[in-house]
């Protein structure tokens, strides 16, 4: 079975942008020329289903195809700087909606909310514990999108166990998976305070604070100093209430996880940004 390359192309091109390495703007990407197709497609296959929702952008219709286990032909050019091709329309159909998230947050906050109302984010939680790398990793990211300032998403993610999953994706590579299912994390545990009980609970700043490493590695794939910042600003919104005073249990315990030395090391940083949000954190845990 094989995707129009129109689709593929277009999908591509957004989901690369939506990371921030793309160059072009996304609406002349959309109406690339095309499309030439690789090869038939049977009347009602989950691949033609797949290609009349992306072109009415039918969140409902999307939804329905994560279930799909149909192969779809590897992509000529990799679509994404940490994320694995998807390997089934399932899978392409989440990084689809991915991207449809992260669009939102640019100029249309509703289309999460449609996003949700069309019941994706169950099934993309449930990916998270599929054992199919392209799955979880599409997943994450669409879930760090959808959480963003969506009541609605943020709620339904917790009902449907992001927490706990979502914790087992902070610990192993690669890098952009962790920072995306930390910030992930973020916007569920500020939706409500039992919320973020329960991700303390079961050791979730430790999982943070690990993300403050910055002795890793850089992959020259990332935004180094991207990471850095968006890592210390969701340690900082876990360890205050709304008011911006410091929770002193979770002080504690972040302290423990030795939060402090990272820290330390970020706040001698070359960004202005890094430096200051990275002092402001130590005065925070009284370092």
């Amino acid at each position: 079975m094989t995707i129009p390359e129109v689709l593929s192309y277009a999908i591509r091109e957004a989901w690369y942008l939506l990371t921030g390495f793309g160059g072009s703007d996304w609406a002349d990407r959309r109406d690339a020329p095309g499309p030439a197709r690789a090869g038939a497609l049977s009347s009602g296959s989950d691949a033609e289903k797949l290609e009349k929702a992306f072109e009415s952008n039918d969140y409902k219709g999307l939804v329905e195809l994560l279930r799909s286990e149909a192969k779809i032909e590897a992509f000529k050019e990799r679509m994404h700087p940490w994320a694995d091709d998807p390997k089934t329309v399932g899978a392409l159909s989440a990084t689809h909606l991915a991207i449809q998230a992260s669009l939102a947050e640019a100029g249309s906050p509703s289309v999460k909310e449609e996003i949700f109302k069309a019941g994706a984010i169950p099934p993309l939680v449930g990916f998270l514990s599929s054992g199919e790398t392209d799955r979880v990793h599409a997943a994450v990211v669409a879930l760090r999108f959808l959480t963003a300032e969506c009541s609605s998403s943020t709620t339904a993610a917790y009902e449907a166990g992001a927490v706990r999953l979502l914790l087992q994706q902070i610990g192993s590579p690669p890098r952009g998976k962790r920072a995306a299912a930390a910030t992930a994390l973020r916007n569920i545990c500020l939706e409500k305070d039992e919320y973020r009980a329960e991700f303390v609970g079961l050791g979730g700043l430790d999982g943070l604070v690990q993300q403050l490493d910055a002795s890793e590695e850089c992959d020259p794939a990332l935004q180094d100093v991207d990471m850095q910042l968006e890592a210390i600003l969701n340690l900082q919104d876990l360890l205050e209430d709304l008011d911006g005073n410091a929770i002193d249990s979770y002080v504690r315990k972040a302290r423990d996880a030795g939060a402090v030395k990272p820290l330390q090391q970020l706040a001698l940083s070359e960004n202005d940004e890094v430096t200051t949000s990275a002092k402001e954190v130590l005065a925070l845990l009284g370092a």
